[in-house]
């Protein structure tokens, strides 16, 4: 069984999982929407946005028009959150990214990641080169943000609140990492994949589903 420890010491409070704690910071921040699109190394934090109050999310075509709804958002609100999965999500967000950097636009991105075990291991994923390199995207986002950070159980509280911060004082763009999502804060780190049979995974299957039908129709 997994320990579990809470989040403020001096409060009896229920413990949080990494991705309860990242939605309490943004919130604490006045994001009430999280733009973005679904892929499977997100959706367990997606399961988590949608049991969670207060913040919706704003499911976009692809990631770059989410990236410039994001940038709009945070124009008007101050800042912004961005939910891409590895990646081919990441990619297709660089452009939004890269000139919310340019113009001083704070955008978090938070990226869903394969599970730390075959990143360690290269194995060859979906979403990659195809060549066990798991730190080509971080290092190119290095260069069009203010701030990146690998959330892990045990930093969560610690970078989450770091990589705000800083996106506010450089008014520029950061971008968090993580596949530990539904592990709680200071637990030791688990890997935790895609969730096969979440809400998430089903709603999405079935619109690929529906979309595929209609193409079928069309020929």
């Amino acid at each position: 069984m997994k320990s579990r420890v809470s989040t403020d010491s001096h409060n009896d409070m229920a413990p949080k999982t990494v991705g309860q704690y990242l939605f309490d910071c943004l919130k604490l921040e006045g994001i009430t929407e999280i733009f973005g699109v679904a892929g499977d190394y997100n959706f367990t934090l997606l399961d988590t946005l949608e049991r969670y109050n207060g913040i919706k999310f704003i499911e976009g075509r692809n990631e770059l028009n989410s990236g410039y709804a994001s940038d709009g958002y945070a124009r008007i609100k101050g800042i912004s959150a961005l939910i891409t999965t590895f990646g081919v999500g990441e990619l297709s967000a660089s452009n939004p990214i890269a000139g919310a950097n340019s113009e001083h636009v704070p955008i978090i991105h938070i990226v869903g990641s394969p599970p730390e075990k075959d990143q360690k291991e290269h194995n060859l994923m979906h979403h990659t080169l195809m060549d066990g390199n798991f730190d080509v995207f971080r290092k190119m986002y290095e260069q069009i943000t203010s701030y990146s950070a690998v959330l892990t159980p045990e930093n969560a509280m610690i970078e989450i609140p770091a990589a705000i911060r800083i996106a506010k004082e450089k008014k520029q763009p950061s971008v968090c990492l993580s596949e530990v999502i539904c592990c709680c804060i200071g637990t030791s780190r688990t890997i935790i994949g895609f969730a096969t049979k979440s809400s998430a995974t089903t709603r999405y299957t079935r619109c690929i589903r529906t979309y595929l039908l209609k193409i079928c129709l069309m020929l």
